[in-house]
């Protein structure tokens, strides 16, 4: 486990499989902005397919600390991963939702689109050869 603070802000990650868990505590704002950078960069970097994140303790989170999410996404699909947010706490909520962001942060299958499976015909349609 590995563990990077910065005054008011706190980022402990630990290998999790292919992903890399990362448990953001604190405050994420201009102050802080740069050690979540550097700390997120780092367990992407580590990672085989993405972080999983946690905000839950993060009890204020401003544009900046969204800025940050959003670079750490570009360059997690740029390297073919997925930055997955999993619990959040009300300023990190209400920051995704003032800025419908949320759906960005989603599953990995989200991230990267659906897997493909085979979809069975509708009841009642048929198909283009007339099957059901």
């Amino acid at each position: 486990m590995t563990e990077r603070t910065s005054p008011g802000l706190t980022v402990e990650t630990h290998d999790a499989g292919d992903r890399v868990a990362a448990v953001v505590s604190g405050q994420v704002d201009l102050d802080t902005e740069r050690a979540l950078h550097r700390a997120l960069r780092e367990a992407l970097r580590r990672s085989v397919s993405g972080v999983d994140l946690d905000l839950g303790a993060v009890d204020f989170c401003d544009c900046s600390g969204l800025n940050v999410l959003l670079c750490v996404r570009r360059r997690a699909l740029e390297d073919g991963k997925a930055l997955v947010l999993g619990a959040t706490g009300p300023a990190v909520r209400r920051l995704l939702a003032l800025t419908e962001t949320r759906a960005l942060f989603g599953p990995a299958e989200a991230a990267f689109g659906p897997p493909e499976v085979a979809r069975p015909a509708a009841r009642g349609r048929r198909d283009a050869d007339g099957r059901a």
